[in-house]
C-alpha cells in the first residue's frame, strides 16, 4: 500500500456517488435519492495531511483518492452501496504515504454513516 497516492481517478457514476469537503444533515437526507452512504474518517494530528484511497472490492481497479490538507480533523466522503477497502494515510508534502492504516471490507450501506479514526 505504499504505492498509496498513485494518480488514478476512475470517477465512475456506479462507484462514487459524490464526494464533499463539508457534508451536512441535509445532503445525508437526500442519500435515498441520489443513493449513497457516508464514511467519515477523523484524524488524530491535524498538523499534518491525509490521504483516503476507497478500493471497491471486486473491481480493484476502479479507485477514488483524496487528499486533505494539514488544518482539517476529518472528511467526508459518499460512497455507492458496496464493498470496499478504505486507507488513511498521512501523507508528506510529496503526497507520499508515511504512516497508513487500512481498513478491509466494509460494507456501504445506503443512508448509513460509518466512521474511522486514525490516531495519526
Amino acid at each position: 500500500m505504499k504505492k498509496l497516492f498513485v494518480s488514478l481517478l476512475f470517477l465512475s457514476p456506479f462507484f462514487i456517488a459524490g464526494c464533499s469537503k463539508d457534508d451536512d444533515n441535509a445532503s445525508i437526507a437526500n442519500c435515498e435519492a441520489k443513493n449513497y452512504g457516508v464514511v467519515k474518517v477523523s484524524f488524530g494530528d491535524i498538523n499534518i495531511k491525509h490521504g483516503i484511497l476507497v478500493t471497491q472490492i471486486g473491481s480493484e481497479s476502479i479507485t477514488r483518492e483524496k487528499i486533505i490538507e494539514a488544518g482539517k480533523g476529518s472528511d467526508t466522503i459518499r460512497l455507492v452501496p458496496g464493498s470496499y477497502h478504505i486507507n488513511v494515510a498521512s501523507i508528506n508534502n510529496s503526497n507520499q504515504a508515511i504512516e497508513d492504516q487500512t481498513f478491509t471490507n466494509r460494507n456501504i450501506v445506503q443512508c448509513q454513516e460509518m466512521s474511522f479514526h486514525v490516531a495519526f
